[in-house]
């Protein structure tokens, strides 16, 4: 096979470390499962939104990569594609959660309950472990289908080079994006914002399609930075390149402050009493700090210095910026998950160090896997008929690297 293919061996060392961290996270979180499933059920589903993030973001950036045609992506494209094929693993880790966890986590999921409540009693046709379960078997069906077909049209592109493939993937990237977005805003409904059934917010699902852009971004970053460090890849991964993705992960960090922000701005504007629970448990106590920590941090700091056009071409500086991001996004979907479920006589919920060990041990599971579908794979083909213009005129061996 000629092209340039991500070396086995550097993959292999990263692979080992990976699953020895997902092996200590794991048996951390295995203990305290043992100590308390209903913390473990919270945390596990955090750990879940946190990780299904990376294939989800991957699926729609590839999407919008087939729609656009830019250089931005022509190194980045065949791992993302590899990102997204995990999806099957996705569905495997939502079914406990899905079969198991729904009686712990969703106050709709009790009988006794929606009988004494005329909103849930309203809501039922919608909100019941059926409903939840074969709406979350077509969301997995649909983004998994999508995801086939890409690869499978990819893959021919590969072996032939026949342009008519790249025209094929543009045709499907359309409908595949939209379904993207409405079955992802569901899905967002269905797994977090029900877990207060009595708010709701039109917003609330394109925030979290928007927040997986952000990871989806920032791992494309980290990842060729660190493919950059590799034999002949620095032809491919050029500041020009980090340059376009870091406009990218800015473009999706202002959408995503404008969103939560259009979110908290409507709710306080139209003072509704159904709408207002949500940020009045999020003023309380250290919720309000976080939720300042976040405007700070996840918005303001890296609006700033995104704006510098030598940081977002130097891959070094870039990388730590998109690391600070994933991090954040941990924190920001904490902010949405643990104040929204009731423990302890009504107390607010609290981070506990499950929600650390969990999303860790999920995602490190996770990213095995990845490692394991992206070796050895070829990340620049050159029968691609975009290579000329994605990798700026730069010559291209085409030396196979095992």
């Amino acid at each position: 096979m000629t092209g340039i293919e991500i070396p086995r061996d550097d993959v292999n060392r990263l692979q080992r470390k990976v699953l020895l961290l997902a092996v200590i996270a794991g048996i951390a979180t295995i203990i305290g499962a043992l100590q308390s499933q209903e913390q473990f059920w919270r945390s596990y589903l955090l750990a879940f939104m946190l990780t299904v993030a990376f294939p989800l973001g991957s699926f729609a950036v590839v999407q919008i990569f087939h729609l656009t045609h830019g250089g931005w992506g022509f190194g980045a494209r065949r791992f993302l594609e590899a990102s997204m094929r995990t999806l099957p693993f996705m569905a495997l880790a939502f079914a406990p959660l899905a079969i198991f966890g729904t009686h712990t986590l969703y106050e709709w999921s009790h009988a006794e309950v929606v009988a004494g409540d005329p909103l849930l009693t309203h809501k039922a046709p919608y909100l019941n472990e059926h409903a939840f379960q074969l709406r979350a078997a077509a969301y997995f069906a649909i983004w998994i289908l999508f995801a086939l077909v890409q690869s499978n049209l990819s893959k021919k592109l590969d072996a032939t080079g026949n342009p008519a493939y790249l025209r094929r993937m543009s045709m499907v990237a359309g409908p595949a994006l939209v379904f993207y977005v409405l079955t992802m805003s569901f899905a967002a409904f269905d797994w977090t914002m029900s877990l207060d059934p009595h708010w709701y917010s039109t917003m609330y699902g394109v925030i979290f399609v928007v927040g997986q852009g952000i990871s989806a971004w920032a791992f494309a970053i980290i990842f060729s930075n660190w493919l950059k460090k590799r034999a002949q890849f620095e032809y491919v991964m050029q500041p020009g390149h980090f340059h376009d993705l870091g406009k990218l992960m800015f473009a999706f960090v202002l959408l995503h402050a404008y969103t939560n922000f259009s979110q908290f701005l409507i709710i306080w504007s139209g003072n509704i009493a159904e709408e207002q629970p949500f940020f009045l448990d999020r003023k309380q106590g250290p919720w309000l700090a976080v939720g300042l920590f976040l405007v700070v941090f996840h918005f303001a700091l890296p609006f700033l210095v995104l704006l510098s056009r030598n940081l977002k071409r130097n891959a070094g500086r870039l990388v730590i910026i998109a690391a600070w991001l994933v991090l954040l996004r941990w924190v920001d979907l904490c902010w949405y998950i643990v104040p929204s479920i009731d423990h302890e006589g009504g107390a607010l919920g609290k981070v506990h160090w499950m929600d650390v060990a969990a999303p860790l041990a999920l995602f490190s599971i996770w990213l095995a896997l990845f490692l394991q579908n992206v070796k050895g794979r070829v990340i620049v083909n050159p029968l691609d008929q975009q290579i000329e213009a994605a990798l700026e005129g730069v010559p291209l061996t085409t030396t196979t690297h095992h």
